[in-house]
């Protein structure tokens, strides 16, 4: 190898580094710009259009027994046939966790929907002991409009119906990818969402018996429209 063809390879190699560096520190630019954005938000799922961000409200549930006698099914059902807010498939959401606990889900009968006064995950934990740690733990469901109402499978009974599963249909699970922008801040984005009716359920794989369920319906999901 001549000292000029070295030469060329070494130069070659240096540019190539370059072009890799730069674009790490402009990756590092964007998450750092994104998490000044989120910094004063309290923990919550957000949407951004534009520059405006925008937090997804959570809606309850009402869960209801539906199919034969000897094995029913638990059907979510939400009003209305759509939800408050419509994005496009190419709308970034945003999951921001509570810093101290990453705690995105817990029982909480006495929040509001205030910003900055609560956590909005904090109303759709149905067990004390369950606690979500990163997006892996939420299900992007899209719903059923039939009769005024969007609906999905929410779980399945057991021996007697006398116990109750989370268990979804996998038919009507829609797929998402993430990227953590630091601890606490994720970014979604989504794949081959078609028009039509969704929402974020939170998966905790619980059991419960029938009387718990029955008295204890405050499920809550974070639902939005797809044009």
């Amino acid at each position: 190898m001549t000292y000029l063809s070295f030469y060329y390879i070494c130069k070659k190699i240096a540019m190539k580094t370059k072009l890799l560096l730069s674009l790490v520190l402009m990756s590092n630019l964007v998450f750092s710009q994104v998490n000044k954005e989120f910094e004063k938000l309290p923990p919550g799922i957000y949407f951004k259009d534009g520059d405006q961000i925008t937090a997804l409200d959570p809606t309850v549930v009402n869960i209801v027994k539906k199919g034969s006698q000897f094995k029913p099914k638990a059907i979510g059902e939400i009003p209305g046939k759509e939800a408050n807010y419509t994005i496009n498939s190419t709308t970034k959401f945003y999951f921001k966790f509570k810093p101290e606990e990453k705690e995105l889900n817990s029982s909480n009968t006495n929040a509001t929907n205030k910003v900055g006064e609560e956590n909005y995950m904090n109303i759709l934990m149905s067990g004390a002991n369950s606690k979500a740690i990163s997006p892996n733990e939420f299900k992007l469901i899209k719903l059923k409009i039939r009769r005024g109402k969007r609906s999905y499978r929410t779980g399945k009974y057991g021996a007697y119906g006398m116990t109750y599963e989370n268990s979804l249909n996998s038919k009507e699970v829609a797929n998402f990818k993430y990227k953590k922008i630091d601890n606490n801040l994720f970014e979604i984005s989504f794949q081959d969402l078609t028009t039509g009716e969704y929402c974020f359920v939170y998966m905790d794989n619980s059991k419960s018996n029938l009387a718990h369920l029955n008295t204890n319906n405050n499920t809550k999901v974070f639902d939005f429209s797809v044009e």
